[in-house]
């Protein structure tokens, strides 16, 4: 049904039978006036004023409390800070993985194909990488010979490089090689500056005539 606002005259809109057998009290959606409302036909009791021209409908608002004032509109604050902490932390997130990346992949070794998948990272290559401090040394296990190699990778370029398996030889005096194995690099990956050493055994090296050469290469140069 409709009614009007004894105040303001603004036609309101009230669902048949709200007001009950004995009425009750309305709130204006509009002015915020408070009235008693008997059922349609009966004259509101609370003062009425000379209604204004019609104007939109507007709900009527049932009432309890004839101080009632306009009621505050809330924002909703607190959702909006949550995304707003959410962005950030995901934000902060992506650049810590992006900026330590290197020393996160040396950590955590199983993150070097995650970081290959988003391509943040390379295939192995050996760009701009040094070899330093290279020796190679015997030592005796269990009545064996074994040959030491040890050295440091070191990470002379300006990228983040992704380290290939390493591969030492063996060599004649006529540098014909007499044998060759492969070995896992120290880290994942080394970011510019970065450096890593390394060392590997080879059991009962072979025997030569004259004076053997040896050397390490990376498995991608060869």
């Amino acid at each position: 049904m409709n009614l009007d606002c004894p105040s303001c005259g603004t036609t309101l809109r009230l669902p048949e039978g709200a007001l009950g057998e004995k009425g009750r009290k309305l709130r204006c959606a509009a002015c915020k006036h408070i009235w008693f409302q008997k059922p349609v036909g009966d004259p509101p009791v609370a003062g009425a004023a000379a209604p204004s021209p019609p104007g939109p409908a507007a709900p009527a608002v049932p009432s309890d409390d004839e101080t009632a004032g306009p009621e505050p509109v809330r924002k909703p604050v607190g959702g909006r800070l949550l995304a707003l902490f959410l962005l950030l932390a995901v934000a902060g997130g992506l650049f810590c993985g992006h900026h330590w990346r290197a020393p996160i992949m040396r950590a955590a070794p199983w993150t070097v194909e995650l970081y290959d998948t988003i391509g943040w990272v390379g295939p192995p290559a050996s760009h701009g990488l040094e070899f330093r401090d290279l020796a190679f040394s015997f030592e005796e296990r269990d009545g064996r010979p074994l040959l030491v190699v040890s050295g440091r990778i070191v990470n002379s370029g300006d990228d983040l490089v992704r380290l290939p398996r390493l591969r030492a030889e063996i060599l004649d005096a006529a540098s014909r090689p007499l044998r060759d194995w492969t070995f896992a690099a120290p880290a994942p990956a080394l970011g510019p500056g970065d450096a890593a050493s390394f060392r590997s055994v080879y059991p009962d090296p072979p025997r030569t005539d004259g004076a053997p050469r040896y050397s390490v290469t990376f498995e991608d140069i060869r």
